[in-house]
């Protein structure tokens, strides 16, 4: 899994195995004095019909996946009462 810094849990891509094993490694990445993990690169082709240029749709997405967590159990908190790292743990919850 790629995170997009250290300290967020905000994944950026999660790898298969073929990518995993073209994964290069760097440097062990510390923070509040407990490791998070190891600065990482990978060189690596996407097909465009995999990707999405519509940034509405992934809004809609996201929206929809709000209102079908966050409703169920109270009313929806207002979107910005959470930095984007701690809504990936409240919407798991």
């Amino acid at each position: 899994m790629f995170y997009r810094g250290a300290g967020q849990r905000i994944f950026a891509a999660a790898l298969g195995p073929d990518a995993i094993d073209k994964v290069v490694a760097g440097k062990s990445v510390t923070t509040r004095h407990r490791p998070e993990g190891t600065e990482s690169s990978l060189i690596a082709w996407i097909a465009n019909s995999d990707l999405t240029p519509d940034l509405a749709k992934l809004w809609d997405y996201g929206g929809e996946m709000y209102n079908a967590s966050c409703a169920l159990c109270h009313t929806l908190p207002p979107t910005g009462n959470y930095l984007a790292n701690q809504w990936t743990g409240n919407l798991n919850r």
